[in-house]
Parts: C-alpha cells; sequence; structure tokens
C-alpha cells in the first residue's frame, strides 16, 4: 500500500502500488519497478513468520492485567512514521513484536513488559577479506555484557561499483556471551549463507549489540566495508 503526503501538490509518496516501488532517500525521491525477493520463503522467513503468527494469538489468551500492562508501555514510548510525524503503538503490536525480537534472536517469551537496560553497544572494525582460504573476520572493539549477543549482518559479495547496500544486509551469525574484544572470524557462516566469493569483490557488514533477553537490539557506530583480495 502507498502512503500519501498531500500539500498544494504531493509532496510525499511511499510504499508499493501497482507494481512499482516509490521511496525517499536523503534529498531525491524514486519511483522504481517492485521487485520480488530470489526467495521470499527462505527458512529464517518462515520461522520468523511463525513466531509472529504464535505470539499474535497469544494475545488473545493474555489476562486482562497483563494487556493494560502492554498497553499502558506502548503509550510510554513514541515511533515516527514516514512522514516524520510522532505516534504511539498499541499494546497488541508491543508485545508481538517484543516476543518476535527475543524468540528471533535465542531469548525467551515475554509476557509482561520490562524495561531493557541499554548495555554497552559492541563497535566493529578492521574487515578483511581473504579469497584464499575464504577468510571473512573482523575486530569487536568492546566486550559482550554478560547475557547479551552479537547479531552480525553482511551482503553478499557485489561489484565494487555498487554503493547502494542497504537492502542487502542478511544475518549471517549471532554470536553469544562470552565475546571478548578482539578478532572475530565468521567464514563458515558467511560461506554458509552466500558462498564462495571471487578476488574484486565488495562486502559490507553491520553488527547490533542484542540486550538481555533479545527484545532489543542496538546498532554498533560503524558499518565496515571490504574488498575481496
Amino acid at each position: 500500500m502507498a502512503r500519501i503526503k498531500y500539500s498544494a501538490l504531493v509532496s510525499d509518496m511511499r510504499g508499493k502500488l501497482n507494481g512499482s516501488k516509490m521511496s525517499k532517500g536523503r534529498s531525491v525521491q524514486t519511483l522504481t519497478n517492485k521487485i520480488k525477493g530470489s526467495n521470499p520463503q527462505s527458512s529464517y522467513q518462515s520461522q520468523v513468520r511463525s513466531i509472529f503468527r504464535k505470539y499474535t494469538e497469544k494475545w488473545r489468551t493474555l489476562s486482562d492485567a497483563q494487556i493494560l500492562a502492554w498497553n499502558a508501555a506502548a503509550l510510554e514510548s513514541s515511533k515516527s512514521n514516514f512522514a516524520g510525524a510522532k505516534y504511539h503503538t498499541t499494546g497488541h503490536k508491543l508485545f508481538v513484536t517484543t516476543n518476535v525480537n527475543a524468540i528471533k534472536n535465542g531469548g525467551t517469551e515475554i509476557l509482561a513488559p520490562v524495561a531493557v537496560a541499554i548495555p554497552v553497544i559492541v563497535d566493529i572494525e578492521t574487515l578483511v577479506l581473504t579469497v584464499s582460504g575464504q577468510v571473512v573476520s573482523f575486530v569487536t572493539t568492546e566486550a559482550l555484557e554478560t547475557g547479551c549477543k552479537l547479531l552480525v549482518k553482511a551482503t553478499p559479495p557485489v561489484s565494487n561499483g555498487k554503493t547502494n547496500l542497504k537492502g542487502l544486509f542478511r544475518q549471517v551469525a549471532l554470536l553469544d556471551y562470552p565475546l571478548v574484544a578482539g578478532v572475530n572470524v565468521i567464514s563458515s557462516a558467511y560461506t554458509a549463507r552466500f558462498g564462495a566469493f571471487a578476488a574484486g569483490k565488495k562486502i559490507a557488514i553491520q553488527a547490533y549489540t542484542i540486550a538481555v533477553g533479545g527484545s532489543k537490539q542496538f546498532k554498533a557506530e560503524h558499518d565496515l566495508v571490504g574488498k575481496t583480495a
């Protein structure tokens, strides 16, 4: 569904409509053909859909006190819509998204809203991409706090001329505590996700620190982009 913001003339339009996709960058709006993913039924996507269905249905089994608690928690947090306007989510959406995030990140079921303490956010640096031996490694600059995890996303190998990598990141590894500052090798996880890579390609990596319980994740300050050699 397309989302449209009207002024004297249309000033903002985003979303999907009749085979087209409308989006906005920092200084330009674009209209492109909508592209279907190469594998919309991947095992990961199926897993997330299954978790989503489970907790959508589980909402109906909560007690009145639990529902009131989730509704109250939803009113304490705000989000921004596509036009930049602030709004509050619903207790139902907060309950479902909290549990989807927790379960897919290796956490446990959360039936009552809890305040999530912001952990030390682990940053990354020094990406190494070596074709010989198919080595993919990076350095973490901080250690994980007890009970936290580090979610690592990466892009497939792309040409060096490609600049827009935003929609290409996919989860490749979930690193558990204890994780100390230092070199982390994710070669096997990367090649299992994307296959072998050749020289002269570009790969990017992102990292997210997942708080205790798994319901929230915090992005590292830096993304890493490197050239395979």
